[in-house]
């Protein structure tokens, strides 16, 4: 049969210090939860910016060789008209 007596004050200490540790560890939980996702994002983003740095030196290898394509160009019809 169950007793139903009222909590000790020894119990209901226990009891507030047992919920306290949950209610911490829960919130430290849904802390790394938020870390995580912020992680994984900056991953994705530090990713997307790798790819764009790479499309401009990409084209900015392409930019410095048509420059010096044009500048062959220029000298070369220098040389031709002389």
């Amino acid at each position: 049969m169950v007793s139903l007596k009222p909590f000790s004050e020894e119990s209901k200490y226990l009891l507030k210090r047992a919920a306290s540790a949950f209610d911490l560890a829960y919130k430290r939980y849904l802390d790394l939860q938020m870390k995580e996702e912020q992680s994984l994002k900056l991953a994705e983003e530090k990713q997307r910016l790798e790819a764009a740095l790479k499309k401009l030196k990409a084209t900015q290898a392409q930019l410095i060789q048509s420059e010096k394509l044009a500048s062959l160009g220029e000298l070369t019809a220098g040389i031709a008209h002389e």
